[in-house]
């Protein structure tokens, strides 16, 4: 026995302290971690262990099952100077015609500004904001067809925003395939993000980068290993970053591919993409969901710990 210096009693003791024979079957079962954090893990002298590395890339799960592959770091997100007034202002511009926005300027940088406090102050997730994240708001909606919300978005916010910026074509080559056709994998908590819309708009901190490298179906494994705050990014929430930032998510070739990893299209062999080039933007189904990209990867929203 590894830990022969334990009791019958003690062994019990911990058992009940955790729940039960129930709760501990169910911290067995892969995908669920014991974390101590704050005063409890200095008591007990446990080091917290990073989700992120130095570059704000998640760090591969152990367990994964689904093909992960190092990034090319020649593609990369322009880090943007934040300037909430700005960036809200594109998102009322493009998108509240879809949704209502009832905050201010003032009032979505102080919401960003406790997230990303909530971040500094987590050591387990302080290297995620090494890497670039956007903050956003979404706007209110109720999503009865994913697709068809998704449809909309993406022309009315992602098009004409991208246009604005560059005067280039963008293309959503998906426009007639959306509708009834896109549904949220189970697991990935993009469910609670279209739940959270229904009652109002999400300040959320968009990050594009942290699941580079990682096949879609390994950015949905890897969610399992975060916290509740943390959700992986669908359509909806890509696009609206999108549309708040074309001239970070949208710059050239070198920007990498932007995954919706949290959706499926059509059935479980299929999910959608953005991706950037010089003289064009494409919004395109994905396929081969375990095959990794190097210079794409699915993205991450964080809504904090009240989510």
């Amino acid at each position: 026995m590894k830990y022969g210096t334990l009791t019958l009693g003690q062994i019990e003791a911990l058992c009940n302290k955790l729940g039960g024979p129930t709760a501990v079957e169910r911290l067995l079962q892969e995908g669920f971690a014991l974390e101590f954090t704050g005063e409890m893990a200095a008591r007990l002298g446990v080091r917290s262990v990073p989700l992120f590395d130095r570059h704000g890339r998640c760090i591969p799960g152990q367990s994964l099952k689904f093909m992960v592959v190092d990034p090319n770091r020649a593609f990369r997100f322009d880090r943007p100077v934040l300037d909430y007034s700005i960036r809200l202002a594109r998102i009322r511009q493009y998108l509240e015609c879809y949704g209502t926005i009832s905050l201010s300027a003032e009032e979505f940088q102080s919401v960003s500004t406790i997230l990303i406090e909530q971040l500094r102050s987590n050591a387990r997730c302080a290297n995620a904001l090494n890497g670039v994240y956007l903050p956003i708001v979404i706007p209110a909606m109720v999503v009865t067809d994913y697709g068809d919300t998704l449809n909309r978005v993406i022309n009315g916010g992602v098009g004409l925003s991208y246009a604005a910026q560059y005067h280039l074509p963008f293309a959503n080559r998906c426009s007639d395939e959306l509708a009834g056709k896109v549904s949220v994998v189970d697991g990935t908590r993009h469910d609670h993000l279209i739940a959270r819309l229904a009652r109002g708009a999400a300040v959320a901190l968009f990050f594009p980068n942290p699941l580079r490298g990682f096949s879609i179906k390994a950015c949905q494994e890897q969610i399992a290993s975060l916290s509740e705050g943390w959700l992986l990014a669908g359509g909806i929430d890509t696009a609206v970053a999108f549309t708040a930032y074309p001239d970070v998510l949208g710059r050239d070739h070198r920007t990498p591919g932007l995954d919706c990893a949290a959706l499926r299209w059509e059935s479980v062999d299929y999910s959608l993409r953005f991706d950037a080039d010089d003289d064009h933007t494409d919004f395109n189904r994905a396929n081969n969901l375990n095959i990794a990209d190097a210079s794409c990867g699915g993205g991450l929203l964080f809504v904090g710990n009240a989510s």
